[in-house]
């Protein structure tokens, strides 16, 4: 299967699965390089180990950041392509360890 190289020069929205290996540089290095992009209106981590996904948008280039932790249930709304989804499609079909880790993970705006 041949694989595309497609950069997006002007994104709207980003959406990153976390791994084991990345989750740490998705929510701190990734998450400050992508609040740079002035056409970038909202940024969502898909937590691989449970059913969690922690939304960062804003409205417009100039408005603040926002952050909010969608857990267990619950739509999740994607503002520059006027939609919601649920955390039922997102995880469908996933099946996910069982891992104790506490509720809410802290990290810088």
């Amino acid at each position: 299967m041949a694989q595309l190289d497609t950069t997006a020069t002007e994104p709207c929205v980003v959406v990153e699965v976390t791994s084991p290996s990345t989750a740490r540089i998705d929510r701190g290095e990734k998450l400050t390089a992508y609040k740079q992009i002035s056409t970038l209106r909202a940024y969502l981590i898909i937590d691989h180990r449970r059913r969690r996904v922690e939304r960062h948008w804003r409205i417009g280039s100039d408005d603040a950041w926002q952050r909010e932790e969608i857990v267990l249930e619950g739509r999740v709304r994607v503002p520059c392509v006027d939609t919601d989804v649920t955390l039922d499609e997102i995880y469908r079909r996933v099946d996910l360890p069982a891992v104790g880790e506490p509720d809410e993970v802290e990290y810088e705006i």
